[in-house]
């Protein structure tokens, strides 16, 4: 069976994010490999952890800009605000390189993203993928949000953000 692939970007977070997934999966007994822009290169990945079921990286979008036929099963945009401009020099471009992280989705795949962010959202609803919204702002009917510290996906409890030694409304995102 081919493993999963799970990308994330975004301006801030990203690695945070790539850290809990992957430790959330490896909680629930998968074999994960985490890399990317956070540790290990996705290539030497895929040569050293040949067992892996999912491998979870952290995309810059320095790795996106050159991203060719790595399709990702499921793409997470957290965020986007001025960065890297002397490489990318205008935000239009640097948004345009962080949305690579939908290219090469299917109908199949999965475009997780912040519904709070223009950038991301317009990205995201750009893919052929799944869309999966998450707001911390506002209720999203079917997708991510929270009430005070609950929080809510697809309209079902899943967890209260107060039991969690997770701190910060970043984290919480």
């Amino acid at each position: 069976k081919k493993a999963i692939r799970a990308g994330v970007t975004g301006t801030n977070g990203k690695s945070t994010t790539t850290a809990m997934l992957g430790h959330l999966l490896e909680c629930a007994g998968r074999k994960v490999a985490t890399g990317g822009n956070l540790g290990e290169p996705y290539a030497k990945l895929v040569l050293t952890r040949p067992d892996a079921e999912y491998f979870v990286l952290e995309l810059s979008s320095y790795q996106l800009e050159s991203l060719q036929h790595v399709r990702l099963n499921t793409a997470v945009y957290l965020n986007l605000t001025p960065d890297h401009l002397d490489r990318h020099k205008t935000i239009e471009a640097y948004a345009e390189a962080k949305a690579r992280i939908f290219a090469n989705q299917g109908a199949d795949d999965h475009a997780i993203f912040n519904a709070d962010d223009e950038a991301a959202a317009v990205a995201a609803l750009g893919s052929p993928a799944r869309a999966w919204p998450f707001s911390q702002t506002r209720e999203i009917p079917g997708g991510g949000y929270y009430r005070g510290s609950v929080a809510f996906g697809r309209d079902e409890r899943l967890f209260d953000f107060a039991r969690l030694k997770v701190v910060g409304a970043p984290n919480m995102q």
